[in-house]
């Protein structure tokens, strides 16, 4: 994703369907940006609580602006995780033209997909 608020300008992104909210990684934030430090935690997916450091309204692209939660860490090294709020502010959905799929943000839906072995 590029954004000018990271410190390389370019960073990894995880799209999770799965996470309600949108997270970065403290260190991939430039020197002095301006984090709101208003420390309090989450719930993961395990059920354990993740400590938030703050948050931060960072710039996309050309005018698009967007609140993350600011993290010590992200899972596999990512610098973003974009979340479901993102997602629905944006308007992206997922698409699989093969197979005439579209799910929007903050859906669940069951999808039969053909596989090699043993039908859907």
């Amino acid at each position: 994703m590029l954004c000018e608020q990271l410190s390389t300008g370019l960073g990894n992104a995880l799209v999770d369907t799965g996470s309600q909210v949108s997270l970065i990684k403290e260190s991939s934030l430039t020197r002095g940006s301006r984090i709101r430090r208003d420390i309090s935690s989450i719930q993961g997916i395990t059920g354990n609580s993740m400590q938030i450091r703050g948050q931060i309204e960072l710039k996309i692209g050309e005018t698009s602006l967007h609140n993350f939660l600011v993290m010590d860490k992200l899972p596999m090294n990512y610098d973003l995780l974009i979340g479901q709020d993102w997602l629905e502010k944006f308007g992206y959905d997922f698409q699989i033209p093969s197979l005439g799929i579209t799910l929007p943000a903050y859906s669940e839906t069951i999808v039969r997909i053909p596989t090699q072995e043993k039908g859907n």
